[in-house]
């Protein structure tokens, strides 16, 4: 007995020590120098110093003394109030398709409902998809399609689930209330607009350029336009059905900022079918109050939803039903995963059907026959949309191999040159073990705590599966990825879920006065970090019009000084070079990311010479006429940017000398302003001489 309170003791000082090794990692991004940044225990200090006017818990507080609540709730009222409609709808044509496949498994309420939510939103995205491509995405087509679906979701219950009970730990309700104050945070950031560029330069832009065209189209100018779009279409949905397209965007991004809580009740669920109650609860505190999950959930990113259906595809694993509707099942799940990001068909599709395979025992090519056809129901769209584009059904990816008739050779090699890692060694890979493990900036410490625990406290083939694939999303991450930090995430689930386990053991036998404490101070810390701007938009009391400045600013100053300045026509149309997170454009854009062939050197030279050349005059005007353009703005902060070493390079024949020469030539007409960007009027009539 006494050898095991030792053992135990020493196992609870592991965890203490664990827990103040992370403490003890710098923040990357506090600062851009290595002498501004601080660790997480220096930032903790800060959070729980006395309340300087700048703290962000006394600004929170000060901030909803100035609000005026009436103002503050109409303008977001109509937002939540849009999102909760497409919520609702999601689980009554998640509920018609399970019932529709004969799809009966053995959950509890919460659980179909959950289920149910998840695979609606996957097909009403894909609803919203072909309707926009076909040119039909108007409200009065998709209201009477949801408002239908709806009715009968709430009328059709025959042969639904059979419906049981699950054992509960008693500390769910003590959990709520811990993850509450970061799900409320994450209410508060999602509705309003996002200081992320990758969000301005095509989650959020191409809904936004789909809508304004009035279809979805071939954007030949914006490549990351041919990744799959599943939860961009909820902020498509969201624009069509508010009729514009920035009050659209935030109900689709609010729409989307489910997904972390939705997970986090997910990990619970299946936690709790794998290692016990308590270690579902433990789980699904893990993942809601982890700076990554507010992170996902503020911000309209992809992987939050890519994880939901990487843990429901587990749940779905799990759960007891006819073997050929369960590989149904996991197969949408994986399909749906697929529709968030290209990597979810290693990471996620690929390890589901490796886990059917271990499950099923008799009918196994039945079974992951099933998973097939699950898969390409929610996926082919994407694939078959790409070849028709492109003739690429994964492109940019494996461009050569499948002879893409859109880019050239070189023009791949750029964009998969700037996707690929080149330095593969022991000493880098356990650089981004650290990383995923603790160093992360929006990492918690308790993602992996627990996780020793597990096999040093009860080891089971169940726990030794998960850390299998663990390591396995960890290779796919560092041999088939460019090791940008959110292409690691869909590994949160599963540590989450071991983590939980581990903390869960380590509780019921160990020294709960060192444990409790430490987890709490974690927990605080999570939170309080998620109230600094370190995390996401934390403007929560601020107007949208007030925060939507910030958030501008932080993108493009360019584009907040043209929003306030206004020295473009609202009815012109402008042609950015250099900019292409051109979201909050207040005037109509015309651009190109920087792996697209310029549409500035298209316009002025000849695209059939080896090296640039430039046009004819008379040529270069009647072109930019043709196309449409009033304006050309060049920013060359974005410009010089991309001609740093190592970054992805601008086209040389793009200098100021060359714009000096198209004003020479009456091409151009300079446009007086105090910017750091040129901006130049089109010269659509040739001057008289």
């Amino acid at each position: 007995m006494r050898s095991r309170y030792l053992l135990l003791s020493l196992l609870s000082l592991l965890f203490l020590a664990w827990i103040f090794w992370s403490f003890s990692q710098l923040l990357y991004s506090t600062a851009s120098d290595a002498e501004g940044r601080v660790t997480r225990g220096e930032l903790f200090v800060y959070l729980l110093s006395p309340m300087s006017a700048d703290h962000p818990l006394h600004y929170f507080f000060r901030s909803w003394q100035q609000v005026d609540l009436a103002d503050w709730l109409a303008e977001r009222i109509p937002i939540v109030l849009l999102a909760t409609f497409f919520w609702m709808t999601f689980i009554a044509v998640g509920h018609l398709l399970f019932l529709l496949i004969g799809y009966r498994p053995k959950v509890t309420l919460a659980e179909w409902i959950l289920l149910s939510w998840g695979i609606g939103g996957a097909v009403v995205a894909l609803m919203v998809q072909g309707l926009g491509l076909a040119g039909w995405a108007h409200p009065w087509v998709l209201l009477p399609i949801m408002m239908s679906s709806l009715m009968a979701g709430l009328l059709l219950r025959r042969g639904g689930p059979t419906l049981v009970l699950m054992p509960r730990a008693g500390g769910e309700a003590l959990a709520l209330l811990v993850a509450l104050p970061i799900l409320i945070l994450t209410a508060l950031s999602a509705i309003l607009p996002t200081p992320d560029y990758d969000a301005h330069a095509y989650h959020l832009l191409g809904p936004k350029e789909y809508f304004l065209n009035g279809k979805i189209d071939f954007l030949r100018h914006n490549v990351y336009t041919t990744f799959p779009f599943l939860t961009e279409m909820f902020s498509l949905l969201g624009m069509v059905m508010a009729r514009e397209w920035f009050t659209g965007g935030l109900v689709g991004q609010w729409t989307l900022s489910a997904y972390g809580p939705a997970t986090s009740l997910m990990i619970y669920f299946v936690t709790r079918r794998l290692f016990g109650p308590h270690a579902g609860v433990w789980a699904g505190i893990i993942y809601a109050t982890s700076p990554w999950t507010y992170r996902l959930s503020s911000i309209p990113y992809v992987e939050g939803a890519m994880n939901f259906y990487l843990s429901a595809g587990l749940l779905a694993l799990l759960t007891e039903s006819i073997p050929s509707r369960r590989g149904l099942v996991v197969g949408l799940m994986a399909g749906a995963a697929f529709g968030c990001k290209y990597p979810a068909l290693a990471m996620v599709a690929g390890p589901l059907a490796v886990g059917l395979f271990v499950i099923q025992r008799g009918r196994l090519m039945r079974e992951l026959s099933w998973f097939v056809v699950g898969f390409l129901s929610l996926s082919a769209v994407w694939l078959i949309r790409n070849i028709a584009w492109t003739g690429n059904p994964i492109f940019p990816l494996l461009d050569p191999m499948f002879g893409s008739n859109f880019w050239d050779v070189d023009r791949y090699e750029r964009f998969h040159d700037a996707h690929q890692s080149t330095v593969f060694s022991w000493m880098n890979a356990l650089g981004f073990v650290q990383d995923i493990i603790v160093r992360s900036d929006w990492q918690s410490a308790l993602l992996f705590a627990g996780v020793p625990f597990v096999f040093l406290l009860r080891p089971r083939s169940g726990s030794l599966v998960l850390l299998l694939f663990i390591v396995y999303q960890f290779l796919v991450f560092y041999f088939g990825t460019h090791r940008l930090d959110r292409f690691f995430l869909a590994i949160m689930p599963i540590a989450a879920m071991l983590s939980g386990a581990g903390l869960a053991l380590l509780m019921e036998r160990g020294n709960r006065w060192i444990l409790l404490p430490t987890v709490a101070m974690v927990l605080i810390y999570n939170t309080l970090f998620c109230l600094t701007p370190l995390a996401g938009m934390n403007l929560f009391a601020s107007r949208i019009e007030q925060a939507r400045e910030v958030s501008r600013s932080a993108i493009s100053p360019t584009l907040s000084t043209l929003s306030v300045t206004r020295p473009i026509p609202m009815e012109a149309t402008v042609l950015y070079v250099g900019l292409a997170a051109v979201y909050e454009s207040p005037v109509r854009a015309r651009y190109n990311t920087v792996f697209d062939e310029s549409l500035f050197l298209m316009l002025i030279s000849d695209p059939g010479k080896n090296a640039p050349e430039l046009l004819p005059s008379d040529e270069i005007r009647a072109r930019l006429i043709g196309a449409g353009i009033d304006y050309v703005l060049v920013d060359w902060s974005w410009i010089d940017r991309y001609r740093e070493p190592g970054n992805y390079g601008f086209p040389d024949f793009i200098q100021r000398s060359l714009l000096v020469n198209l004003v020479r030539n009456d091409l151009l007409r300079p446009v007086k302003h105090e910017a750091a960007w040129d901006l130049y009027h089109v010269v659509k009539e040739r001057p008289a001489r």
